[in-house]
């Protein structure tokens, strides 16, 4: 309960705790992301396998005929021309199968305490188990230079325990998130907060090249590490677990946020009701669509760039303006589509499950539409990149459409439903470039890695469809606590 000897902010405190998400989310993806980029230092170049067909269908673009940028070495710091410039060995004698390991190592770990994390969060609170998370997620990051350098097994079980740091945080971040963001404002605050992976993904890309390129790899992890303890320490201070505990909130923001004690106390008591939950159509709509989401995202995120080199001769992670840009689009494509929906909903002009679907639909048929369109470009790396980019902006109206239905769904158990379907759809993580590995495995040209996106377009829209019909974004039946439905009935 507020503490009525306090004096009431007029200032809206919930703007307080939507920040700190925001930049929680920076920093989640922070220590997700910097590997991708600092194993390229890390490791020695390794020579493409014998038994792989390389066909040069391409040619490398040549900065001094056309209108593509320079390529900016963020190792060196110096601007080279494509394959001009010799790399720099990294330490370690890593082949590609052991990078594809250490790479896809995070995912074991992240997917175990996804659904665990959900309920506790509904349960006995979300606030300490964030501050946890990105805790342990930042320490183990500032150990991760000591345990490649000890053994590379080491290394992958560091970024293991990583995953299972930050698996605790999206679930809770969920749950925390229903308890703080109004209704009326749901879509474009969690588009928000959300965005904040994509703009530390940017942030990250960049930044990482550079700290690499003047202190070395190590420094990739011991400063994102820091960072992530000094969030640790403000999230601790400043953010309150519900608007009901904090201090300083008005009256008339805790009726807008529509939150009561009585409400509280029901969540905390109440079991989850895992019988309804897995065997509503709606849950496993949301999973499909998740999983789609997932498994598209990760084909761009992982594959796109080698396809670039491999194919194009173009090494867009060399490029922090090209490899930046997709993310940074998306995320303010979701800000300016969350207020839309939002204008809509609040105006009557689409219902809350209209409005997520056709978000939804449009977030993953249209970046099914641009793969396609990626893929029919061959050669042309101008298209290539118009359609890289389009992909990313209509993506991010699924911030408005199945990432946000958990919440409508089930306001009270919105952590237990996002630790299920991030549990499922983050094996996306790993299935998807093991998929493009096989499909590039002995041949390496346009038709292999057609088949690679044409298989993300089929995912794309066969999850959409399975959100269109059976999905939903209206109050469950088994949404609210057995006392709180008892108590709505006549």
């Amino acid at each position: 309960m507020t503490n009525p000897e306090h004096k009431k902010w007029t200032f809206p405190v919930r703007y307080i705790f939507f920040v700190m998400a925001f930049l929680g989310l920076n920093i989640l993806y922070s220590l997700r992301v910097n590997l991708s980029v600092a194993i390229v230092s890390m490791s020695k170049d390794i020579t493409n396998s014998s038994d792989v067909t390389v066909k040069s269908e391409c040619k490398a673009p040549k900065s001094a005929n056309s209108s593509v940028p320079l390529i900016i070495d963020l190792y060196t710091g110096n601007s080279t021309q494509n394959g001009t410039q010799d790399e720099v060995a990294g330490e370690f004698d890593w082949d590609s199968q052991i990078q594809s390991y250490i790479v896809s190592s995070f995912f074991l770990g992240y997917v175990i305490t996804q659904i665990p994390a959900g309920r506790m969060a509904e349960r006995y609170g979300s606030k300490k188990i964030l501050a946890t998370s990105i805790f342990l997620a930042s320490v183990l990051t500032l150990f991760c230079p000591i345990a490649a350098r000890f053994h590379y097994q080491a290394f992958i079980a560091c970024r293991v325990l990583i995953g299972l740091a930050e698996g605790m945080f999206f679930p809770s971040m969920h749950s925390m998130c229903a308890r703080w963001f109004p209704k009326p404002d749901r879509s474009l605050m969690t588009a928000v907060v959300y965005s904040g992976a994509q703009i530390g993904t940017v942030i990250t890309m960049v930044a990482t090249g550079y700290l690499v390129g003047f202190a070395g790899w190590p420094s990739a992890f011991y400063v994102f590490g820091v960072i992530g303890l000094i969030w640790v320490v403000l999230w601790i201070l400043v953010v309150y677990e519900s608007p009901l505990t904090h201090p300083f909130i008005s009256e008339e923001e805790i009726l807008y946020i529509g939150i009561d004690q009585n409400s509280e106390d029901i969540r905390k008591e109440q079991k989850t009701p895992w019988a309804a939950i897995f065997t509503s159509p709606a849950v496993w709509a949301l999973v499909a669509a998740h999983f789609g989401q997932n498994w598209g995202f990760y084909t761009l995120l992982f594959e796109i760039p080698i396809y670039l080199k491999s194919v194009l001769g173009l090494d867009i992670k060399k490029n922090g303006l090209i490899s930046g840009l997709p993310y940074l689009i998306q995320a303010i494509s979701g800000w300016i589509v969350g207020f839309i929906f939002d204008c809509l909903i609040k105006s009557n002009f689409v219902g809350v499950n209209a409005g997520r679907k056709i978000a939804n639909t449009i977030g993953l048929i249209g970046p099914a539409i641009c793969i396609v369109g990626l893929v029919l470009a061959k050669c042309d790396i101008h298209w290539i990149i118009a359609a890289l980019f389009l992909s990313m902006a209509l993506n991010g109206f699924t911030y408005s459409g199945f990432n946000i239905t958990h919440v409508d769904m089930s306001p009270d158990y919105a952590g237990t439903l996002m630790g299920i379907t991030n549990c499922i759809a983050n094996v996306a993580g790993i299935l998807a470039p093991v998929y493009a590995g096989i499909m590039n495995s002995k041949e390496i040209s346009l038709e292999s890695w057609s088949r690679t996106f044409y298989t993300s377009t089929a995912v794309y829209v066969v999850t959409s469809f399975i959100f269109i019909f059976f999905g939903s974004a209206e109050l469950q039946p088994w949404g609210l606590p057995s006392t709180k439905r008892k108590g709505s009935e006549p």
